[in-house]
Parts: C-alpha cells; sequence; structure tokens
C-alpha cells in the first residue's frame, strides 16, 4: 500500500524561498558584503519559533522543579505524617502524575517547534546556496581534464597532498572525539558525586538533613541528567553551525558571475538585456607549491610524479606563440578591468518576446554562441543588466550534440513522459524516421561508447529532438543546422523550428543568411 502522505507545503523550500531572499538581501543592504552574515539571517529566519520553543522549555523546566522540589516533598511528608488525610495524599499524587505527564507533553512539543524550524532554516540555507551556485559554473573543466589527470598518473601526487592535509584533520578529529566522550560522561557522573560530596560537607559542619530532604536532593540532581546529557551535543552543534554559517557568508557574499535585473519589466518579454557587456572568465595559471611525500623533486630539475619522470626542458616556442593564450577566439574580444575577465559581446540590448522566432547571422566568430551562453547564465555580466524569465523552462541545442549511453527513444524523451503522439510528431519533424529504419533495432537501438555510433547529422538532429520533445517556454539553437544536408535542414527548418516550435520562443543562431530571411 503507497503511503499518500506528503510533507507539509508551509516547511517546504518553495514556500518561504522568497522570505529567505529577502532576509539575506537585507543583510547585505544593511551590512554590505564585508559585514553581511549568514548566521544572523538564519536567526532572522527561526526567532519567532526560537522564541515559542524557549517559552515552552521554561513551562517544562518550571514542571521538573515543581515535580521533584513541592509535590515529591509534600507526598514523602505526608507518608511520615499518619494524621493526614487520605484526601489530600490523592490530590498531591494526581498533581506529581500531571507534572511528569505535562513535562512530557511539553519536551515534545518543545522538540517539534526546534525540528520545525531547523528545518526551515536548512532550506532556507540551501535555496540560497542553490540560487548561488547556479552563477559559480565552471564551463572550462571538463571530463577531458580528469582524463589528463589519470592519463599522465598525477594522482599519486595529488594523494600525497591529501594524505598530508587528512594527517593534520585526523589529529583534530581524534582530539574532538576524546573530549566528547569525556564530557558525554559528566552527566553520569556528577549527580553522584554532588550528592556524595554535599553530603560529606554537611556531615563534616554538623549539619541536619531529614531524609525526605535528601530524597528530594537526590531527585533534584536527577533531573539535571538530561540538560547536562545534552549540553556536549548542543555546544558540539553549536560551533558546527557557526562554523559552516562563516563559510556560507564567504560563499554568499563572492562575486557572482552576473547579475539580473529584479524582474522582467515587460510582462510580454521571457528574456531581456539592456545594454550588456558579456565576458569569459579565464583560470590565471598558479604554483601549486611543492609536492610533499614522495615525487618531492623540483620538475625542472628532473622531478617524477607518480611513475612519469620529466627531463628538464627549455621552452624555445616562436615569439608568435608566446601569448597564444592571451589571444581571445573571439573577434573584437579584450580584457576589462578585471585581467581574469575577456570581453566578448557589448552594448547588447535585445529582448526576446514569447511566442515569437527570432534569429541571429552572423560570421563564424562573431559571438554567436557566446550570445546564448550569455542568456544561459555561463558569462559574466561586466556591465548592464539582463533579466531572463525563471518560471519558463529553456531547451538548448549546443553546436555540439551530446548524446548519452542509451537507446535512441531515452535520448529523445530524456526522463520526460512518453507521449506517442508527440513522439511520432517531433521524430517525423527532424527527418529522423529514415535513419530509425537502417538501424538494427530502430528508435530501440543502443547508442553511444556502449552502443553503435551515429554521425554528427544523426546526433545533431537528435538534439534537436529532445529539445523539441521537452516542450520548453523557451528554446535556444545554436546553428542545428551545419551539420546537415540542404535538404534536410530545410525540412527540420519548415516542419520543425517553423511549425511544431510556432507557439514557442526560439531563439535560432546561424552563419547561413538565407535562412534568417523567414525570423524576425
Amino acid at each position: 500500500m503507497k503511503n499518500k502522505t506528503s510533507p507539509s507545503a508551509e516547511n517546504g523550500t518553495n514556500y518561504h524561498q522568497d522570505d529567505n531572499e529577502d532576509l539575506w538581501s537585507d543583510q547585505l543592504a544593511k551590512y554590505g558584503k564585508s559585514k553581511a552574515s549568514v548566521t544572523r539571517a538564519v536567526i532572522n529566519m527561526v526567532l519567532d519559533r526560537f522564541i515559542l520553543a524557549s517559552i515552552f522549555c521554561i513551562i517544562m523546566n518550571v514542571f521538573a522543579i515543581l515535580r521533584s522540589v513541592y509535590f515529591l516533598q509534600k507526598i514523602l511528608n505526608l507518608i511520615q505524617s499518619p494524621g493526614d488525610t487520605l484526601e489530600e495524599q490523592i490530590v498531591y499524587m494526581i498533581f506529581l502524575v500531571l507534572c511528569s505527564l505535562g513535562r512530557t507533553t511539553i519536551f515534545n512539543v518543545c522538540f517539534t517547534i526546534s525540528n520545525l524550524a531547523a528545518i526551515r532554516a536548512r532550506g532556507g540555507v540551501l535555496s540560497l546556496v542553490f540560487r548561488k551556485i547556479l552563477y559559480h559554473r565552471h564551463p572550462d573543466a571538463t571530463v577531458g581534464q580528469v582524463h589528463c589527470f589519470f592519463f599522465y598518473d598525477l594522482k599519486r601526487y595529488v594523494l600525497s597532498l591529501i594524505v598530508d592535509i587528512r594527517a593534520r584533520e585526523k589529529v583534530a578529529i581524534q582530539l574532538s572525539l576524546m573530549t566528547q566522550s569525556f564530557l558525554s560522561s559528566l552527566p553520569l557522573v556528577i549527580p553522584v558525586v554532588a550528592a556524595a560530596f554535599t553530603f560529606l560537607v554537611m556531615t563534616l559542619t554538623g549539619t541536619d538533613i531529614s531524609v525526605t530532604e535528601a530524597f528530594v536532593y537526590i531527585s533534584l540532581l536527577n533531573a539535571l541528567r538530561f540538560p547536562l546529557a545534552s549540553m556536549p551535543y548542543c555546544l558540539k552543534s553549536l560551533a558546527e553551525g557557526l562554523n559552516a554559517c562563516r563559510r556560507l557568508t564567504a560563499l554568499l557574499t563572492s562575486d557572482s558571475p552576473r547579475t539580473q535585473l529584479s524582474e522582467i519589466q515587460n510582462e510580454k518579454n521571457l528574456v531581456e538585456i539592456k545594454n550588456g557587456v558579456f565576458g569569459w572568465e579565464q583560470q590565471i595559471n598558479t604554483d601549486l607549491g611543492k609536492p610533499k611525500g614522495p615525487g618531492k623533486k623540483n620538475v625542472q630539475n628532473g622531478a617524477h610524479y607518480g611513475s612519469i619522470k620529466h627531463k628538464k626542458v627549455t621552452q624555445t616556442a616562436p615569439d608568435k606563440f608566446k601569448d597564444s593564450e592571451k589571444q581571445p577566439l573571439i573577434n573584437g574580444a579584450s580584457h576589462s578591468g578585471d585581467p581574469s575577465v575577456v570581453i566578448t559581446l557589448r552594448n547588447i540590448t535585445m529582448n526576446l518576446r514569447e511566442r515569437g522566432l527570432v534569429g541571429v547571422c552572423g560570421a563564424v566568430g562573431s559571438g554567436k554562441t557566446s550570445l546564448i551562453q550569455a542568456i544561459l547564465g555561463m558569462m559574466k555580466i561586466e556591465g548592464g543588466a539582463m533579466a531572463v524569465n525563471t518560471y519558463r523552462k529553456i531547451a538548448y541545442v549546443p553546436q555540439q550534440a551530446w548524446i548519452m549511453n542509451a537507446t535512441l527513444k531515452d535520448n529523445i524523451t530524456f526522463g520526460k513522459p512518453f507521449d506517442q503522439q508527440w513522439y511520432d510528431e517531433v521524430v517525423e519533424a527532424c527527418a529522423l524516421p529514415s535513419d530509425f529504419k537502417q538501424l538494427p533495432a530502430g528508435d530501440q537501438t543502443e547508442v553511444g561508447e556502449r552502443g553503435i555510433n551515429l554521425s554528427g547529422g544523426q546526433k545533431q538532429r537528435i538534439s534537436v529532438a529532445r529539445a523539441v520533445y521537452s516542450e520548453a517556454d523557451i528554446i535556444l539553437l545554436d546553428d542545428p543546422l551545419s551539420a546537415v544536408d540542404a535538404l534536410v535542414g530545410q525540412h527540420i527548418f519548415t516542419n520543425c523550428i517553423k511549425d511544431l516550435l510556432d507557439d514557442k520562443t526560439v531563439l535560432f543562431v546561424t552563419h547561413q543568411l538565407q535562412v534568417t530571411f523567414d525570423t524576425t
């Protein structure tokens, strides 16, 4: 039987997402990036529930004191005084039971409120971090770099660095665990030691204490076991939380690769760019330092990283290649004030309206692809502003089509619910039926590294079909017809881009001028 229960929407991230964004924006506006604190923002997120939980906690402690100090003492006195009525004894017993039940009930209420506050704080911080990391991508970091990392056997050198860091971390963890173990044992020892020490002092000073007072005193000390047992874990959680908040503050106050308008100015537009200046961030090489552990020698003096030995190398490259890494690949690109940013697009102003086909034509290297990647948030804004309707879905067809190791059908549906009629229309519009007939298993043929290989044109049409099948509101096409012949390209442009996507917002980028005549 399926569990039909669902979490409360009020405790979900989406419910408080805007409020959390406002709280963090208030921190930035009031204190600036240098003094803004995630800790204060989290406190503001859960302040009302924290106050409510504190009130219940105080009431719970009052019940505990009344039970241990007052009602328990009254009952013991009544037992020692036979002259008291039975009714009075029963009344105190009832109050003792009610105090115990009330303390347990209020503890559960306090625990629930605290957990809900923690869920809200965690969801709020995660929403802030998620928004932030979307703008901190590194498109220049690829799987190829991981391949080179293992190909040149650099993992041994990096592993030696990780082992050194881990060794220092291990000492801190051991010290932390020993301290936590010591603090965890204190709640079991403190009540007994405190009672023994108190009775010893009272005996040495000649102070009289009755059995009732001794019993109440021991009961009160036992009531302190839970707070004392919880304190080490509370202090540990508090320290870890403050440390995490400091790290999150550094992340959230770091420079974002782009900025956006607060909202779309014209509700008919899905994308707005005003005087946008976009640039690519380039990596600045830094010295990794001398390796520790195996392979400590300098590379220039015949070092070996792992099992690969290197001889001393003298650079004799021609002068025209010395600064080749600094030369931009886009015509007219230049460096901005920030040396790590290469300006590619300047003074871009455009609006993508709902349900429209917009064509962008230009020569190779003119920045057509950069325009699409700027809309996707992969470039850094150095000037102007850009707004994208985040409530609309975006599909992107790159120049280099990507195919996953799966069947052709799975590559097109890409996890979306299967609709046979819509699937057939998309396949027909992308000129794929003839290709399916030539394959051994049709659209159930597996492609990729574990399957058959496809031509560049077939991959491109699969990529276009995937974007169309997704039924996204905004379709970004980066020269999708460059890998197909003229006849197939005309079929895709007429039946797919102009027909199936007539109710979508399409940005069509190409270097073929004749195709753009049918666009705006």
